[in-house]
Formats: structure tokens, sequence, C-alpha cells
């Protein structure tokens, strides 16, 4: 019995997907039996006179090759390596497959090497199985490349998706924050990783190409689409999230810049504000002048903190909160004897504007009544020239 009987008779019938008692001894014994005629098998091989235990020999390590399941690992970069590995070896054996098949056609004609005749049906069995090698040896090499780049796409998402998980967190001091922006730029731009995705899809999709035309199963064909589809779409939203990463870190950097300056600036200001409140009148405008300024790096504070609030771990949250509640509550105990203040300069500017405006109408009625109030002799040029200076006149209003 060949194999291909054998499977399903061994396939499970449970629900469960196990194999009934009966089943598995069954299974036990024909795997022992299997063991026992695939040795006698290699020892007649091996056994062949002259160059035909050769060619036996190889046939036998190319039909373990051809027959030998794929090497699927924990991790998909290893099944990957493994299957490269596997096609490099199936590579070296198969090579050999012309010059050997040249050799056992010649034996197959004479039925004898060197004037040693061979077993008829020994020779046939080794001819069916040549067959079966050479027309299965191209297409199990390019199974096995397109296998190689399936993983590899596998493993490179799976390595994306791992850095996004360690990018999208919540963050901690701008420090640290800074390092993880370093972490994602040697990464993305230091290892070309946009340029390295490119490269293997671009491989895989060759490899697809070759592996779909070699196979003419339909399902294997759609299969094949449906993992190309997949596989992009799945990359299309990680590529997505993997720029705006960048992006994210340089707004937390930023808000932490922020945050920090107006921090430092806004203490300083509120030590020197407080003592200035027993201070004169005079000094306290002065100082108090430019308090919409603060007022503006107050809200910057807040706008910048809250940010944090939201994006950074609970214990940088935490303490930023308890640091906004302090500033917050010296700056409102402040602000609410100060705040009048904070329209000095408009005013002073309207007042000053004001007072232009009186000293432009004065000089203006100054020049109008020293025009109307001059005597004009009655010519048509005088005439023309006194219209015009007064023309000029009002048009300095």
């Amino acid at each position: 019995m060949k194999k291909k009987q054998t499977d399903p008779l061994l396939q499970p019938i449970n629900r469960d997907g196990k194999l009934s008692v009966d089943q598995a001894l069954v299974k036990q014994a024909w795997d022992r039996v299997s063991a026992r005629l695939l040795d006698w098998h290699i020892h007649l091989d091996k056994s062949l006179p002259g160059p035909l235990g050769v060619i036996g020999a190889w046939l036998h390590r190319a039909e373990m090759a051809l027959r030998e399941d794929i090497p699927v690992q924990h991790a998909h970069e290893e099944t990957a390596n493994v299957l490269h590995r596997k096609l490099e070896q199936h590579k070296e054996v198969l090579k050999n497959l012309e010059s050997h098949k040249q050799t056992f056609q010649q034996i197959h004609r004479d039925r004898s090497v060197n004037g040693v005749p061979v077993p008829p049906e020994q020779l046939q069995d080794m001819a069916e199985r040549f067959n079966f090698v050479s027309i299965s040896s191209h297409a199990h090499l390019i199974k096995l490349e397109f296998c190689e780049m399936k993983y590899r796409l596998m493993a490179f998402l799976m390595l994306a998706e791992s850095k996004l998980k360690s990018w999208i967190i919540k963050y901690g001091r701008r420090d640290s924050v800074e390092l993880l922006l370093q972490t994602y730029l040697t990464f993305v731009e230091g290892h070309r990783f946009f340029e390295q995705y490119d490269v293997i899809l671009k491989g895989l999709k060759q490899a697809a190409e070759v592996y779909v035309k070699s196979d003419s199963s339909i399902d294997e064909g759609e299969g094949v689409n449906k993992f190309l589809g997949e596989a992009t779409a799945q990359w299309r939203n990680l590529a997505l999230e993997v720029r705006s990463v960048r992006s994210m870190l340089e707004e937390v950097i930023s808000n932490w810049e922020k945050y920090s300056s107006t921090v430092a600036s806004l203490q300083a200001w509120l030590e020197d504000g407080e003592q200035m409140l027993n201070q004169s009148e005079k000094a306290k405008r002065d100082f108090f002048r430019n308090l919409s300024h603060w007022m503006q790096q107050h809200m910057d504070m807040n706008d910048a903190g809250n940010f944090l609030i939201e994006t950074c771990d609970d214990t940088v949250s935490r303490d930023l909160k308890q640091q906004l509640l302090l500033l917050n509550g010296r700056w409102r105990e402040l602000f609410v004897k100060v705040k009048h203040y904070a329209r000095a300069d408009e005013v002073d500017k309207l007042r000053q504007d004001y007072q232009d405006g009186i000293n432009a109408l004065k000089i203006f009625m100054e020049a109008t009544n020293e025009k109307m109030t001059a005597p004009v002799q009655v010519s048509f040029l005088n005439v023309r020239a006194f219209v015009q200076d007064v023309e000029v006149t009002s048009g300095m209003t």
C-alpha cells in the first residue's frame, strides 16, 4: 500500500480531532512497518552493483527531500531560515538529477551493470522513482522558495507589529521619550525599514507568480492570492501607524520642552510677583504691565501639562497633576489681586492715541483759521491757488 492510500484511513474520526484507540494502534503498527520497509529499500538500493548502487543511494536522498514536510518552527524568521537551508540542501542533491538519470537510462537499456544482470522489477521500480523525482523536483524547489519568502514576510510583519507596540505606549519623562525616538529612527531609517519591506514583497510576488504557474491547483492559487491580499492590507495599516509614531514622539518631546520652560519661567515670575504685592502702586503697575504675556504663558503651561498627563504613564501623570495643582493655586491667588493691571498697557495706549489726536486736531484748526482769515486778492489765479491750498489743508484731516 502507498502512503496516499493509508493516510485517509488514519485521519481523526472523533470531533475532538484525536485518533480513536483502534486508529492509534493501527498507526503505530503502520509506522513500524513503513520504517522497516524503508530500511530494506535503502539496503537494496545500496547493494546494487557498480554505479547503480550510487544512483540508488542518491535516489533515496532525492525522494526523502521531495517528501519532506515544511519544517514550521515557533518563530516565522526561524522557519524562513530553515527553509532557506533546506532549499540549498535540496538544490545540492537535485543538481545531479540529469547525470544520474542518463547513467540509469543506459543501465536500464542494457538490463545489466558491467555485465551483471539486474532484476527487471528492481529496474522498473527505480525507473518509476526517477520519473517521480524528475516530475516533482522543479515544483518542489519553487514551492520551497515561495514558502521561504512567505515566512520572511510574515516574520517582517510580526516584527513591525512588535516594534509598534513598543512605541505606542504611555510615555515617561522627556529623556526616555527622546531615547525612544532615537531607537525609532535607528530602526526605521538606519535599517531602511520600508525599503526592506519593498524588497521582501517584490521577492515574494515573483516567487508566488512562478509557484502558481507551476501548480495547476485552483485552490492553491486562490490561497496564494488570498495571503498576498491579506498581507498587503495588514502592511498598509502597519505602515500608516509606524509613520505616525515619529510625529507623535516629536509632539510629546515638544510638549515636554514647552511645559518645562513655562513652568520654570512662571515659577520665577510668581515668586517675584508675590513679593511685588508689598511694593508701591507705581512699582506694581510697572511690574504687572505685561500680565497678558504671563496669562499666555500660564495657558501654554496648562495645555502642555494636560497633553502630557494624557500621554504619560501613571507615575509621571500623577506628578504633573500635583505640580499643576500647586502652580495653578498660586496663580489664581495672585491673579485675583493683580488682574486689573492686565489692561494697563491698553489704557496707556488709548490715552496716548487720544492725546495724539487732540494735538493733530489743534494743529489742523490753527492752520485752517490761518488760511481762512488771510486776505485774498480777487483774481482768477489767486482764487485758484487759495482753493488748492484749502484742499491740501483739508486733506490733512
